[in-house]
């Protein structure tokens, strides 16, 4: 594949990564009582989704980590990801209409 062939096919792809995700919220609840824990997935950060667990007062991940209050969280890992790229997608939407209201500033 020549230089030329190889940039078209990577501006192709990138194309083809224009598509609207649906929302995707997390499925699954913390536990109501003490000393159960859900075990699941969870977007942390802005690019990341970690294995996680959540029970009546709080959660974590990376091994024993835990931080006060329980969450939601997603039963899948490919749930979690398709959660991020909805995240994401959003993000940049609003940094494309920031874009597009100053060229429209711009142009009147």
């Amino acid at each position: 594949m020549t230089k030329v062939e190889r940039a078209a096919l990577e501006d192709a792809e990138i194309r083809a990564a224009f598509y609207r995700t649906p929302a995707v919220m997390p499925d699954l609840l913390p536990p109501e009582t003490g000393g159960q824990r859900a075990m699941g997935w969870a977007v942390v950060g802005r690019s990341t989704v970690e294995a996680v667990w959540t029970d009546s007062g709080s959660h974590g991940f990376r091994g024993c980590y835990a931080s006060k209050g329980s969450i939601s969280i997603y039963s899948t890992r490919m749930l979690a990801l398709r959660g991020l790229r909805h995240e994401v997608e959003l993000e940049s939407a609003r940094r494309l209409r920031a874009i597009d209201l100053m060229i429209a500033k711009e142009t009147t």
